[in-house]
């Protein structure tokens, strides 16, 4: 298989190869690095999969077709998803700009559950002290 040139449609597989060069030069890490991350990330969840150097070249290249669970240790060990790793890299404003509005949803997820703890809290606190029950040390609150 030949190397794609920019103007070709290209393959999901193609694509995905292309945005491994891309990352990992940003990271500027090699290949043998790049494996590293992967041994790294997949191995505390025991996922290891078997790839080379040589395997990482040709995947970047379109020379080679890649496993889905190949993708899914790469993107990880890239801080990515297999999804993001399939679309086209977004301009760094962009980026930035996207990044800050799941940041500020994050935060307002936390404070919902923050909300959300107290409330419980105090229901189970009004509970103990209503019906008597204490805390027995069965059901002791740790947070």
């Amino acid at each position: 298989m030949r190397e794609v040139q920019e103007n070709e449609v290209r393959t999901a597989e193609q694509v995905f190869g292309a945005r491994v060069r891309e990352l990992r030069d940003a990271m500027k890490i090699t290949q043998n690095g790049l494996l590293l991350h992967v041994e790294i990330t997949t191995g505390q969840a025991g996922n290891r999969i078997k790839m080379d150097p040589s395997a990482i070249a040709r995947l970047e290249k379109g020379e080679r077709s890649i496993r889905l669970n190949e993708a899914a240790a790469l993107a990880a060990a890239l801080d990515m998803s297999v999804d993001e790793m399939l679309r086209k890299a977004l301009p760094p404003e962009e980026q930035i700009r996207q990044a800050e509005k799941q940041l500020e949803r994050a935060h307002w997820r936390a404070a919902q559950a923050e909300a959300e703890h107290h409330v419980a809290k105090a229901r189970l606190e009004r509970l103990r002290t209503r019906l008597g029950g204490g805390d027995g040390g069965e059901h002791r609150e740790t947070a």
